[in-house]
């Protein structure tokens, strides 16, 4: 249930902002390879990587809920710190998944 990365800017921009969660992420090796690597293990499918102008990282992602409901995710990972903003269609899904991904980003390899 994933889209294509050329399909993100606009899928993200359509949904509104009103049902975006943002939250910061700690507790993990700020590298895009662990990040990957975790989000990878977790069925989140990384569209799209660039780098950012203050010298950190973008991860542009999506995955799903098991009712089907898809969630974009933008991953910031900066040299110091790191934070998520998560879009859903569907109200108050979008405030699920910052804590999935902290969980899924500090789990043991």
């Amino acid at each position: 249930a994933g889209i294509a990365s050329s399909e993100y800017p606009q899928r993200w921009q359509a949904i509104a902002p009103a049902n975006q969660a943002v939250a910061p992420l700690t507790g993990f090796p700020l590298t895009v390879a662990h990040v990957e690597s975790k989000l990878s293990a977790a069925n989140v499918k990384v569209l799209h990587k660039k780098k950012l102008a203050s010298g950190g990282d973008a991860l542009y992602c999506s995955c799903s809920t098991d009712a089907g409901q898809l969630l974009l995710c933008e991953i910031q990972i900066l040299p110091t710190a790191a934070r998520c903003a998560v879009r859903s269609d569907t109200p108050g899904v979008s405030a699920l998944l910052p804590p999935a991904l902290q969980s899924v980003l500090m789990s043991p390899s």
